[in-house]
């Protein structure tokens, strides 16, 4: 059954991105279900404020009908921004044990960052690392602590299955009253005692009568205490202050310490109440009961977590920082709390581990944070070759320059054509070369323009092209343009240019995507008006529609779009035409839709009636899609590239059909084997 990806964008389906985990660990015994409403907080773009320097794309995996699992896309500019990075993150990361729903899951985060032109991958982080991050690598044993992740141990075979690595490790320590001898803390408490005498330095609780202006006393202390910390970005005030109101009604001053010289915070240390030990049983829920079964809950707490602690730069290394614990410690105990977790703790951060360790605290889980990816799969450039076929001379690759001036640039004036030779075992061959010669001179003839060569020169010039640079297979653009001349929206004096370019190339779509198919969905963005832009004509400005069309399809999640004509029956994908299967007859759209008449489109249709099928060209209504027995995408790029859903609808069984697989055997045969009864091939001799 195939797997699907569905972008989360109504407020139904966020519902189900946020509620999805209360599902997967139903019952699970150590799992502590969050409060819904903080997980709607996390991921409102519209109120949070991380969302004002950063965006998010959330995902839903379904299979079966089923949500398996679910993703987000984050791109924190703040972060960029501050570590000079070009990097994407992926989080909120939940999944069924299924590697190849989370192959799904990481794919659609790593297309997302390849559009947006980013290097790397880090995650988890929900939705950044001053919130809930890493996975939980050691510790299943044990319920989290309050805003520590949870998840099953099958999740980091899950990442590096599909090719992340540990960027850092994460520690938390543990420490209990019963471990805190009376010896401990008469050493702890001599130490603190000279630390803070010889800093004239004083620790003090934080005055929650006054918490607005010590809100702005810890924005003094966190961007310079924590600036050089590995994955750190600084809190805009807003996020600074959106936070102090969630955790006021938390926040217990005794062990919300500030260090201060001279009335002046250098430091602080944040502890808070371990409040997952009053939300099991609640279900995330606090109406109409769960709220009062929290506040009897909160009395009975017995752990509390150091959430932040830090000193600005030139106290770093003072052994203040022990003053923090020792006073989190003892006062802690005062208020009955009986342990503590400690972190977490970044790998590297030897001078905070050794103080952990120095008060007696073990490290007892351990989160790897954070995954990465190291190279995102970008599109590859194109791959050079040698020469470049230029104006009637052979020219190397990198000379092959027009100027900044030239009308092309500017109006968009130029022809060109997409045609494929192959590596057969009876040689290479071109596929079609005099049909796509063909339709290249009647698209320049169409915008008053002429082509300074014959059909003939120029089909021998893609064959001296391809022999020059002794390709066996290839891609090949014969492109047409204006060049430099003048500018302005009357062309004809500009000079027409001709160049004929070859590549080695792969399957446009993935080699996958020809044996399994594709998602694709209907565009909004529609094809031209036939009084508009005359879309028989290959031309470089008409692909601007296409554009738009693949990028909104890539954005969400698909693989490709479907326009629609000026009327709203089905047109083609945006660089494709498209077949429908219904009832074992096979349809496509009329060329007055607003398609490109296809070479490979011509060629499937003269298979399709060779092996008997019907094939009528005609307006199709675009609920046709959604009922089609079997759809495919014909072009010199795609080849021919079932689709297996359209809109999230499945298409047929959601796997290539039995016409779609027959008309794909007959055109490989030709193209791959070179056994060509039509004629179609021209050899490369």
């Amino acid at each position: 059954m195939s797997i699907e990806i569905r972008r989360a964008l109504s407020r139904k389906e966020m519902s189900h991105f946020i509620k999805f985990p209360y599902n997967l660990y139903k019952n699970h015994p150590y799992w502590v279900p969050p409060l819904l409403i903080e997980q709607k907080d996390l991921v409102d773009v519209k109120r949070n404020p991380f969302y004002k320097h950063s965006e998010a794309e959330f995902y839903l995996a379904y299979k079966n009908g089923q949500i398996v699992g679910r993703i987000a896309a984050i791109l924190n500019h703040n972060h960029n921004k501050f570590h000079g990075e070009n990097i994407g993150f992926f989080g909120f990361f939940e999944c069924i044990n299924d590697k190849d729903v989370s192959a799904k899951l990481f794919e659609t985060v790593e297309n997302w960052a390849k559009q947006k032109g980013l290097d790397e991958i880090r995650g988890p982080v929900n939705p950044s690392t001053n919130d809930s991050c890493g996975i939980l690598i050691e510790g299943f044993d044990k319920p989290p602590c309050v805003m520590m992740p949870y998840n099953y141990e099958y999740y980091s075979e899950l990442c590096e299955n599909y090719g992340f690595e540990k960027a850092r490790d994460l520690y938390s320590y543990y420490i209990s009253q019963e471990m805190l001898t009376p010896k401990i803390m008469q050493r702890l408490e001599r130490g603190v005692e000279l630390v803070l005498k010889r800093r004239n330095a004083t620790i003090r609780p934080v005055n929650l009568k006054n918490f607005d202006e010590e809100v702005k006393k810890v924005k003094e202390v966190y961007n310079n205490a924590w600036s050089k910390n590995w994955g750190f970005v600084p809190l805009t005030d807003d996020e600074i202050n959106h936070i102090a109101k969630g955790l006021k009604q938390i926040v217990v001053p005794e062990i919300a310490l500030f260090a201060e010289v001279d009335g002046k915070p250098i430091g602080f240390s944040l502890s808070i109440p371990d409040i997952n030990q009053a939300l099991k049983g609640l279900n995330g829920r606090l109406l109409p009961f769960g709220i009062f079964k929290l506040m009897k809950n909160m009395k009975k707490i017995t752990m509390i977590r150091v959430l932040i602690m830090g000193l600005i730069q030139e106290y770093r290394l003072s052994g203040i920082d022990a003053a923090f614990y020792y006073y989190t410690i003892k006062n802690g105990i005062e208020k009955g709390y009986s342990e503590a977790e400690l972190g977490w703790v970044l790998e590297d951060n030897e001078p905070m581990k050794r103080v952990a360790e120095n008060i007696g605290s073990i490290p007892y889980k351990k989160l790897s944070h954070i995954f990465k990816k190291i190279k995102v799969k970008k599109t590859m450039p194109l791959p050079k070759v040698e020469k470049i076929w230029m104006n009637g001379k052979f020219v190397n690759w990198d000379d092959a320059k027009i100027h900044v001036l030239s009308h092309v640039i500017h109006y968009g004036t130029s022809w060109f054509e997409g045609i494929r030779c192959y590596d057969t075992p009876k040689g290479s061959a071109v596929f079609r070369l005099d049909e796509h010669m063909k339709r290249l001179y009647d698209s320049v003839k169409i915008y008053r323009a002429e082509i300074p060569y014959t059909i003939e020169e120029l089909t021998q010039a893609v064959i001296e092209t391809i022999k020059v640079n002794k390709l066996k297979q290839c891609y090949i653009r014969p492109i047409v343009f204006r060049g430099y001349y003048e500018l302005g929206v009357n062309p004809m004096n500009c000079p027409i240019d001709v160049v004929i370019a070859v590549w080695e190339w792969g399957e446009y779509l993935g080699k996958e995507a020809i044996e399994k198919g594709v998602d694709v969905r209907v565009s909004s963005w529609r094809r031209p008006a036939p009084d508009t832009l005359p879309m028989m004509a290959k031309v470089g400005a008409n692909y601007m529609n296409s554009q738009l069309i693949k990028m909104e399809a890539l954005v969400d999640g698909y693989a490709e779009g479907i326009a629609l004509d000026y009327n709203g029956f089905v047109s083609e994908g945006s660089g494709e035409n498209i077949f429908i299967v219904k009832d074992d007859v096979i349809y496509t759209p009329l060329i007055s839709t607003g398609i490109l008449p296809g070479i490979t489109r011509i060629s499937v249709i003269q298979i399709s009636k060779d092996l008997g099928y019907e094939v009528k060209e005609t307006l199709i209504p675009r609920e046709m899609l959604y009922i089609a027995d079997e759809i495919f995408f014909t072009g010199t790029a795609t080849e021919i590239t079932p689709v297996r859903s359209v809109d999230r609808i499945k298409i047929g069984c959601g796997v290539p059909g039995k016409i779609t697989r027959s008309i794909q055997n007959i055109f490989y045969d030709i193209v791959k084997n070179g056994n060509d009864p039509y004629g179609w091939l021209t050899w490369v001799k």
